[in-house]
């Protein structure tokens, strides 16, 4: 192929696509969207700017789900959001990014070490005990779901986390969960970041009893003021990390 065809289809495709925009945008009766830059340049008008163009782009809103649905299907490729695992599971993005990204170092775990003590301090001198919940991500407490070379590991939870836990001063953490395959720790849905009703259940219940444990000391005796019934609801959805793979909605 010649220089001058090569140069052509890039040219095409460099110009093509946003006046193909602009004409897909006017016969839909709608503003040019990329006109909108028109105006004073700041970087939250910049960013405001680049996320509407995003949702307006007929690339993002037409084709780029059928592309992803063929990247799915074929080679179990998600995207930057959503990535497909073994077993029908999927996790999110950040979440593989807290277990493989560098540790956060001493002056990172200083400072939150710091804050979360410090406000330990302020709320005992109110007579007020701290209790910490550390919510685990779907990627440090089921790692043996994302692929066939993490099948023999039980948890990828960092030990610089785990340390920093373990060490906190004036601060009641409660972290009991129980990974691992036969674990009987916190349950994901395979398709979505949130706990299944039985781990919120469970850890609603157990950290009740901490926080019973935490008063009791402190002498003040709870005393039950209404009882609570509870009632069987179904919902039906897809799971947060379905709907951010971003497929076709008539898949």
């Amino acid at each position: 192929m010649s220089p001058k065809i090569i140069s052509s289809l890039f040219l095409a495709l460099i110009f093509g696509l946003p006046l193909g925009q602009a004409a897909w945008e006017v016969w839909k009766g709608e503003s040019v969207q990329v006109l909108e830059i028109v105006g004073p340049v700041n970087e939250t008008r910049l960013r405001a700017f680049e996320d509407d163009l995003r949702q307006a782009s007929f690339m993002h809103q037409e084709v780029t789900p059928w592309y992803q649905l063929l990247l799915f299907s074929a080679f179990g490729r998600g995207n930057e959001k959503s990535i497909p695992g073994n077993d029908g599971e999927l996790y999110f993005g950040e979440n593989l990014d807290y277990v493989t990204q560098p540790a956060f170092g001493r002056s990172g775990e200083a400072a939150i070490r710091s804050t979360i003590e410090d406000f330990a301090r302020q709320l005992d001198a109110q007579g007020i005990d701290l209790v910490l919940v550390p919510a685990p991500a779907k990627a440090a407490v089921k790692p043996y779901h994302l692929s066939l070379w993490s099948l023999p590991q039980d948890n990828a939870e960092r030990a610089d986390t785990r340390n920093l836990l373990s060490t906190l001063k004036g601060v009641h953490v409660w972290d009991k969960w129980d990974a691992g395959p036969s674990g009987t720790g916190v349950g994901f849905m395979p398709r979505d970041t949130h706990w299944t009703p039985a781990a919120m259940r469970d850890a609603a219940k157990r950290v009740a009893e901490l926080g019973r444990t935490v008063l009791e000391r402190r002498g003040v005796s709870l005393e039950r003021r209404k009882e609570w019934v509870a009632e069987p609801y179904t919902h039906f959805g897809e799971g947060d990390l379905a709907e951010l793979l971003r497929l076709p909605e008539s898949v």
